[in-house]
């Protein structure tokens, strides 16, 4: 719904900047399919740092919330939210974000009371890539 991939990676480029930390070409795509806490685990690892993943998720969702109300919504996404409600279908959202970074990108836009169920990547064994998440709403 939203056009997100842009602001994760100014909030990655903030962040390893933050520790003076260059940008692997290939860190965007080792962390989008995970959550945030395997997403932390494997940033710690790989960049030897001495922080918690709760410390991580923390800090990137604080820099997230700033930044996703400012997200446009992908074209036509509002209108076809609409035409689904208006249909009497229900809307579920499975996504890779926090709870509270889904809120701040969909309450101004008047999306989120519209949508009957939401998921997250945090709240299954597996990411994206394999059915958990669908399975689940």
């Amino acid at each position: 719904l939203l056009d997100s991939m842009g602001i994760w990676q100014e909030i990655d480029a903030e962040f390893l900047t933050k520790r003076a930390i260059d940008i692997p070409d290939d860190y965007m795509h080792a962390i989008s399919h995970r959550c945030a806490y395997d997403s932390a685990v494997y940033t710690i690892d790989r960049f030897n740092l001495p922080e918690k993943p709760e410390d991580l998720i923390r800090e990137w969702i604080d820099m997230a919330v700033a930044k996703y109300s400012d997200v446009p919504l992908k074209k036509g996404a509002k209108e076809y939210i609409h035409h689904l409600k208006k249909s009497g279908i229900k809307i579920a959202l499975a996504t890779a974000s926090e709870m509270p970074i889904v809120k701040a990108g969909l309450e101004d836009k008047g999306i989120l009371p519209l949508i009957d169920a939401i998921t997250t990547v945090s709240e299954v064994e597996n990411g994206k890539g394999f059915p958990d998440i669908y399975l689940l709403l």
